[in-house]
């Protein structure tokens, strides 16, 4: 998560930290021209993207918040009832932040990287990218398995009030501002580097300018993207509203414009 700075007594090291900051120092020498920069990432990078950003102390900067809300909440199987393995996937996203915290000599507490304080406290204009449905965390919560006639009751009801916390943690964000989220469970959470998903997995909109009146419409990661880094008076909302479960009709097979 590029939040490392320690070694281990097996000889293991974890310098993400020290990376990232060399690369901006690396960026700095290189962009005396440049009128913006961009850093893209997920949650460790955007909890240190407002100091990174002090390394360029003359260009406008923007973030973008890829597939990067660690979502708060217990996991619908308690750690008690079955324990964590070696992978970090078959354990639920707070434990394995409070595990690797201490693993990577992290100065972030782990509480810093969960969506709510995370979308609360970055500083730098930033645009945040997240389906509803994360496959990914959804597993690690213990929430995907399938029984032979489909999702099991209290697993559905899990789901659904997932991506309903994922809707209202982006809405409590200054009004969902510079936010695309997708009603999916994609294969990949990263629809900025998935070409189809960037480009033709549309969603609901409400754009506007700064103070002016919004307009309904329904655009791709690549408009917003667009809106975003070259315009600042345009504020995209895009968050999928559309009841519970997968419901966008774009998830599964794109529709490029």
């Amino acid at each position: 998560m590029w939040l490392g700075n320690a070694s281990t007594s097996t000889g293991l090291q974890f310098r993400g930290a020290v990376i990232a900051r060399a690369v901006m120092h690396a960026i700095s020498a290189k962009v005396s021209g440049a009128e913006a920069v961009m850093i893209a990432g997920g949650s460790g990078v955007m909890a240190t993207v407002d100091e990174l950003f002090q390394l360029l102390p003359n260009v406008t900067s923007r973030a973008i918040c890829d597939g990067c809300l660690v979502m708060p909440g217990a996991p619908l199987i308690s750690t008690t009832d079955r324990s964590c393995g070696l992978d970090a996937l078959s354990c639920p996203p707070g434990e394995v932040l409070r595990r690797g915290s201490i693993a990577w000599g992290s100065t972030i507490s782990p509480a810093a990287l969960l969506a709510p304080t995370l979308l609360s406290t970055v500083k730098t204009p930033m645009l945040v990218q997240h389906p509803q449905y994360d496959e990914t965390q959804l597993h690690m919560n213990r929430a995907d398995p399938k029984g032979s006639t489909g999702w099991l009751p209290a697993t559905k009801r899990y789901i659904a009030a997932f991506g309903k916390a994922v809707r209202q943690v982006l809405l409590n964000r200054d009004g969902g501002l510079y936010a695309f989220s997708a009603a999916c469970g994609p294969r990949n959470t990263s629809t900025l580097l998935a070409y189809d998903s960037f480009a033709c997995l549309p969603v609901a909109c409400q754009v506007s300018e700064a103070g002016g009146t919004a307009a309904n419409v329904s655009d791709s990661m690549m408009s917003v993207v667009g809106m975003f880094l070259r315009d600042p008076m345009f504020r995209p909302v895009c968050v999928d509203q559309c009841g519970v479960g997968l419901c966008n009709p774009h998830c599964s097979v794109p529709q490029c414009f």
